[in-house]
């Protein structure tokens, strides 16, 4: 008699850690996604268990509603361009009911054909890069080993700057590079899935290989190549001068991607898997 009331007991117990750990996960895992002190961008567990609080941020970020548009026509999901030749951004949930704009994302990072719109108008420059012993010059012809629709590289720090403000000239917006806040948000929204990413060792059939923007372009919230593709600049910069670049690349491991959230490198460098990405605040 006595063993069936202790396993009663225990049994009882275990029910009520079960259901605490369930609504830890529930109810307050993705309130936490929305605090950048308790983010933790990078998290092996929500990767590979396959945790996901996009739906957490979104019911929060709209109180459970449809998005609908603003007066200004403007709404969560929404993909625009300010001109023929800019990138296509995609509206992102607001992070929470207190904020009073909009942030738009680019759908992908810069690509080549954008940028050299910038080089074609004389406002960036062109620049020189070294691939298979070859000089060539990918501000004036279409470079034959990266076509257009594939993510620009071999771009320093500077050089992404300096696009940036062709677009704010062009546009009349104020666009600028990812911030914190930006990169812990789209961390949140889309787990990674390995098969879907351009990395070393991520897919059989393109591993170790630079893909065109989008190359998988069935993400929910509409921006591709987060993780993987090239590494991304932001705006956060150190005193000694380095900036921080997010993402990993194709030239990266899975693992590393996952467990390495950030790199730092100094302004002047161009690499053959660092580019960036915009964004744009709607108000």
């Amino acid at each position: 008699m006595k063993k069936n009331v202790i396993f009663i007991v225990v049994f009882i117990m275990l029910l009520c850690i079960f259901d605490a750990k369930a609504r830890y996960f529930i109810e307050e895992k993705p309130k936490e996604i929305n605090s950048i002190a308790g983010v933790k961008s990078w998290n092996r567990d929500i990767h590979e268990k396959g945790y996901s609080y996009s739906d957490g941020i979104i019911k929060q970020a709209n109180q459970g509603k449809t998005p609908k548009e603003n007066a200004t026509g403007i709404y969560q999901g929404k993909v625009f361009m300010d001109c023929k030749t800019c990138p296509k951004m995609v509206v992102m949930p607001k992070r929470d009911g207190k904020q009073d704009y909009y942030v738009a994302i680019g759908q992908t990072e810069v690509t080549f054909y954008q940028y050299n719109q910038c080089i074609k108008e004389h406002f960036c420059k062109k620049n020189r890069y070294t691939k298979n012993q070859e000089r060539r010059n990918f501000g004036e012809l279409l470079m034959p080993a990266y076509p257009d629709s594939y993510p620009v590289i071999y771009v320093s720090y500077q050089d992404a700057i300096d696009y940036i403000n062709w677009l704010n000239q062009k546009t009349g917006k104020e666009y600028k590079l990812l911030n914190e806040d930006d990169w812990y948000l789209l961390n949140g929204l889309s787990p990674i899935n390995r098969e879907k990413m351009i990395c070393k060792n991520c897919n059989d059939k393109i591993s170790g290989q630079l893909m065109n923007s989008g190359f998988f372009d069935d993400d929910k919230y509409k921006v591709y190549d987060v993780n993987g593709s090239v590494w991304e600049y932001t705006d956060h910069q150190l005193e000694t001068g380095e900036v921080q670049i997010r993402g990993g690349s194709w030239l990266d491991n899975y693992e590393d991607i996952i467990d390495l959230d950030k790199r730092y490198i100094t302004t002047d460098k161009r690499k053959n898997n660092i580019g960036f990405r915009v964004k744009t605040i709607i108000k």
